[in-house]
């Protein structure tokens, strides 16, 4: 199994790289056709192909998470990182998925939140619970509100879906688990096991608090300085 996974990371790496790669070009396109200050029609097309792209190596990171922490671990690289920054970049990057499943969101954020974590985590660790809030809060408002103390920095991610039943909280941090039983779309069961475990990389702790009817708020903790000891999740 562990061949298997280190083969399957490698070759979703050399994907990750060609993709990179193509990225870089039509970003180099793009900034030649805005050189030229005009709205033409290869202009829209190179904005939708970058976000396609992006899609991509977003998709080809999830699916390879897995094999990832089975064969390798995760061993974060540590630099201050603004998270709050971290969050505007992945609204942006999913807003034409927001729009085409008519979840509005609002992010509320004290300012500028800087701590010592890994960027790549960040990135993921919310993109899964903004992906699963989108999946199960059935067009209704996210809340994605950011909070600070001295310590640590709290992410909380508010849906008004149907919400998770109490017996069901512990199991959803599992691999192929689901937060509800009703299929929506496909999913594999491991955004939340795969947020779960970059969480613990960091330190940090995520709980989720919900009830049937009263829709979900999945909570992540984080220490701000150094890397503090791999705590357990837990719901409340």
């Amino acid at each position: 199994v562990r061949v298997r996974d280190e083969a399957f990371a490698a070759a979703g790496h050399e994907l990750g790289n060609s993709l990179g790669a193509l990225r870089l070009q039509i970003h180099a396109l793009l900034r030649v056709e805005l050189a030229q200050k005009s709205a033409t029609p290869l202009l829209q097309r190179l904005h939708s192909m970058e976000r396609q792209v992006a899609h991509l190596i977003g998709l080809n990171q999830r699916m390879l998470a897995p094999s990832r922490l089975t064969a390798y671990g995760f061993e974060p690289r540590l630099e201050p990182i603004d998270v709050s920054e971290i969050i505007r970049e992945v609204l942006a990057r999913e807003a034409d998925q927001l729009a085409w499943r008519r979840c509005p969101v609002e992010f509320v954020s004290p300012g500028p939140v800087v701590g010592r974590w890994d960027q790549g985590l960040l990135d993921q660790i919310f993109s899964n619970l903004l992906t699963n809030a989108m999946k199960y809060g059935h067009g209704k408002p996210i809340l994605v509100t950011l909070k600070t103390t001295k310590a640590f920095a709290f992410l909380e991610v508010r849906d008004e879906g149907s919400g998770i039943a109490l017996e069901d909280q512990g199991r959803i941090f599992e691999k192929f688990e689901r937060a509800t039983a009703i299929e929506t779309g496909g999913s594999l069961g491991l955004g939340l096991w795969i947020a779960r475990e970059m969480v613990l990389a960091l330190g940090g702790i995520i709980r989720v608090h919900s009830a049937i009817g009263a829709g979900s708020t999945f909570v992540v903790e984080l220490p701000r300085g150094a890397r503090a000891p791999r705590r357990e999740g837990k719901t409340t």
